[in-house]
């Protein structure tokens, strides 16, 4: 059964007056909830670009990934160190939970490189067309795709696809 709780971005603890504020509330499952100390102060992803501030990467043979940020205000640190602790965390059933993660991960991932790559040695308007629709806000595992788009220099083809967690 899934458990739904509120994780509150700024803490309660030091600001209790946000407690019942629907701006500082949004809804997680119980695991993560339970993962995010009382103290720290995540960065709000519906007013926030995260994948813009903080570095996704994955390395797929390793299983394991790396969340970064150049950015040291206390918001992206507590983040930072939040995803870092829900995606490489260890526990049985967060292991078990890790794996199926990693093996969508994987796959998801290892397409996307496969198009792009597809792109790269023949930039027809079709090959492009399906990049576009795997960077859809709909779709999976946005936050490494971008940092994949930007690391291996797709960035000036698909800038104005990469629009997850912004406000329009």
């Amino acid at each position: 059964m899934l458990i739904i709780s509120y994780l509150f971005f700024l803490s309660c603890t030091k600001s209790p007056e946000l407690k019942y504020e629907w701006t500082n509330l949004f809804l997680s499952c119980g695991y993560c909830n339970g993962r995010k100390p009382n103290s720290s102060e995540i960065l709000n992803p519906l007013n926030q670009n995260i994948e813009e501030i903080i570095a996704h990467r994955i390395d797929i043979y390793s299983k394991k990934v790396e969340f970064v940020s150049e950015t040291k205000d206390k918001s992206t640190n507590d983040t930072v160190e939040l995803l870092n602790k829900l995606f490489n965390g260890k526990s049985n059933i967060r292991d078990v939970k890790k794996k199926i993660l990693f093996d969508d991960l994987g796959r998801e991932i290892s397409n996307f490189i496969k198009m792009l790559l597809n792109y790269r040695s023949e930039s027809s308007m079709a090959n492009k067309q399906i990049i576009i629709d795997l960077l859809h806000v709909s779709k999976e595992f946005l936050g490494f795709k971008y940092w994949i788009i930007r690391d291996y220099g797709f960035y000036e083809d698909f800038k104005d696809q990469l629009i997850w967690n912004k406000l329009s």
